[in-house]
């Protein structure tokens, strides 16, 4: 049974039986907790505050005292969890500015903070207890982000938009251009990973397409992988555009979130669109998806306020595919608590977009009920071979043949 807890301000320490900890002895087990207020872990038992440098167990007959995970520890980190409440009879939390996972089992944030992910220190990404965001209040009436007036001639607009990651280290504009026009031919380009001369890549597109193409404005200079966007400025006049950085301490290099307002000389009829490229998190990371997506949306939400009639098309390798919760919630209209426009998938790609093979992980997303998708034009552009790189690139293309307005 417990003997209570010892609190001081530099060596907390407290005593618990365990039976059934070690089943070959049925010794009893002591749960210690070293530390200094200078380093690591922090940990609220009721309302006493204290820092620890090392959670470890040993037997009562063993005065040594191992870190848990090393091969000296007697009990589960998840255990020793449960010990140390069943010793104090109080619950035990994380506190602020302290990571929950820190002694490798999740410990709940204390009451008004929240897990928040971001890099603290250091490059890496990590977990760490903040004050949770206040409700939201309902906002009092006031102006609205005023709406631009455009001159809309009518008639629908055919528009074919591709998608493509060209791979970071790739420099050849000529090749990547050549390989889109040898199946395609786009009059809106999505590049992810393009680090290259925007204007460069620009002109190999004219040269390649026979039409005039122009690099999106407000992408001045890189600021990190998202999806650049190229028009036919024979067909399309670009509105507004830009880029901005999500903080939210992305893996593999900073994301980077496009957005393009693009008109149809021909009809005046508006589109939006634009695009990310998230991180590849092998053992996934909803919150940081979440995270870079929700810059994104941020641009797109305030441009579709400003065009109210314009779809929005938006494309990029996230590398995810459709049937993740991520993808899952954006089609249902969310991005984890946040609730936006609903999408469609108009690529519908039913191979992989990446020369290692799996499912696609490169999509084409358009407003819910926006566009018109014509069977057959969509998905893959039947261009490279499961195993090897096609033009310098790692990933292959994707393309979707879209109609919208009357």
């Amino acid at each position: 049974g417990s003997e209570g807890v010892v609190q001081s301000r530099s060596f907390p320490c407290c005593l618990a039986c365990q039976l059934a900890a070690m089943p070959s002895t049925r010794k009893c087990a002591s749960v210690c907790i070293f530390g200094l207020f200078a380093q690591s872990h922090a940990a609220v038992i009721g309302e006493t505050t204290f820092t620890s440098d090392r959670l470890c167990s040993a037997a009562v007959d063993d005065r040594t005292c191992s870190p848990l995970g090393d091969s000296g520890s007697t009990l589960h980190k998840d255990h020793m969890l449960l010990t140390l409440k069943a010793a104090t009879g109080k619950s035990v939390c994380t506190a602020e500015d302290n990571d929950p996972w820190r002694i490798g089992t999740f410990v709940e944030c204390c009451s008004g903070m929240q897990k928040a992910l971001g890099k603290w220190t250091g490059s890496d990404h990590s977990y760490r207890c903040r004050p949770s965001a206040a409700p939201t209040p309902t906002p009092s009436p006031g102006p609205a982000l005023s709406q631009t007036s455009v001159t809309i001639s009518g008639g629908q607009v055919k528009t074919n938009i591709l998608e493509w990651n060209v791979y970071y280290q790739n420099k050849d504009t000529r090749a990547i251009a050549k390989t889109i026009a040898q199946k395609q031919k786009p009059d809106i380009i999505g590049l992810c990973e393009l680090t290259t001369s925007m204007s460069e890549m620009a002109t190999s597109l004219t040269s390649a397409i026979g039409k005039r193409f122009k690099a999106q404005p407000g992408r001045n200079g890189w600021q990190g992988y998202g999806t650049d966007i190229f028009y036919n400025d024979e067909k399309w006049k670009a509105l507004e555009g830009g880029v901005s950085t999500p903080s939210c301490s992305s893996i593999g290099g900073q994301r980077a979130a496009n957005w393009v307002v693009l008109q149809d000389r021909a009809s005046g009829h508006i589109l939006i669109t634009g695009g990310i490229h998230l991180s590849y998190c092998r053992d996934g990371c909803n919150s940081l998806h979440e995270c870079e997506l929700g810059e994104l949306y941020n641009h797109l939400e305030e441009m579709n306020q400003k065009y109210p009639n314009a779809p929005v098309v938006w494309m990029g390798d996230l590398n995810l595919n459709v049937g993740n919760s991520v993808v899952k919630n954006l089609l249902a209209g969310k991005i984890g608590g946040r609730g936006t426009f609903r999408v469609e998938d108009v690529a519908k790609t039913d191979r992989n977009t990446h020369t290692a093979g799996g499912s696609a992980i490169d999509h084409i997303f358009a407003e819910h009920m926006t566009v018109d998708l014509k069977q057959g034009e969509h998905g893959s552009t039947g261009q490279g071979v499961t195993g090897s790189w096609l033009s310098g690139a790692d990933h292959f293309p994707i393309y979707s043949v879209l109609t919208f307005g009357r």
